[in-house]
């Protein structure tokens, strides 16, 4: 069976279903190594509240160790210096500025 994901939601599916020792990860050459995920809201004074708000919330806990953590058992091994690398530059180093 061929299944197309990106290689974090694979390995967390495959690690529910007990079968994480049974799967191959392929590189597609056209996919993008990293996606970041983008949060939407209604566009009017509420919805930028909200958004400000997460924002500031994830701003504050995504350069822990902790929530790093929550990611990392489902990147791989191999994947995990490359995920550390992309993890600063796309989520920790925006929210600095």
């Amino acid at each position: 069976q061929t299944v197309l994901q990106v290689p974090m939601q694979a390995t967390y599916q495959a690690a529910k279903a007990e079968i994480l020792d049974w799967i191959v990860m392929l590189p597609i050459a056209e996919a993008k190594d990293f996606q970041v995920g983008h949060i939407a809201c209604t566009r009017n004074d509420w919805g930028e509240k909200v958004v400000k708000e997460v924002n500031a919330i994830l701003c504050r806990d995504i350069s822990t160790e902790r929530y790093l953590g929550f990611f990392a058992p489902y990147v791989g091994e191999e994947l995990l210096p490359e995920f550390r690398s992309k993890y600063q530059e796309l989520l920790v180093k925006p929210c600095q500025q």
